[in-house]
């Protein structure tokens, strides 16, 4: 006997794909506010959000040594603090509904290595990438699957630069503070 496999079909489920206003997501999640009323009028008009998909992102490019406050703080809300509220907010709702769900949440294979020039950006990633285990454990047991996925490079409006700079041969790490 076989076992069968998972259905892949998502006739009949609601869900949320979340970004930066730009790039490849189409809501803003640093405004926590109106992304939670987006979230509570889709879980009223269609049921709870099955599927979420933390999808924001995006770092600064530069060295440790040049990291400011403000762009540090910018970093961990678009990366960290938006995909774990939205996260519990979305789980919310699935308990109450007393229903499973999916949460995926677009690390970085930043979050696994150190990159030069790219510290917050990484920290900001192995973050997200440590959340999805923590969140995955306490969830589990409402049948809330909590994944990440670690994607190297994908060419956006906000990579294009990074990416030509490889593509030269040139690299952040030949930087110098300034």
């Amino acid at each position: 006997m076989t076992d069968a496999l998972p259905s892949f079909d998502l006739k009949g489920r609601t869900a949320l794909v979340t970004g930066a206003a730009r790039g490849i997501g189409p809501m803003d999640v640093t405004d926590l506010e109106n992304s939670f009323a987006a979230i509570d009028r889709a879980s009223t008009e269609a049921g709870p959000i099955d599927i979420l998909v933390n999808n924001a992102g995006g770092g600064i490019a530069d060295m440790a040594i040049n990291a400011r406050p403000d762009d540090f703080d910018s970093v961990i809300e678009r990366n960290v603090k938006s995909a774990f509220f939205l996260s519990q907010r979305v789980a919310r709702h699935l308990i109450e509904a007393g229903r499973g769900g999916n949460i995926i949440n677009v690390s970085s294979q930043a979050g696994l290595v150190a990159l030069p020039g790219e510290s917050v950006y990484c920290l900001a990633k192995a973050a997200v990438s440590h959340m999805t285990r923590s969140l995955a454990v306490e969830w589990g047991k409402y049948g809330i699957h909590v994944n990440a996925v670690c994607p190297t490079f994908i060419e956006t409006p906000g990579t294009r630069d990074a990416l030509s700079d490889l593509d030269s041969g040139r690299t952040r790490s030949n930087a110098s503070p300034h």
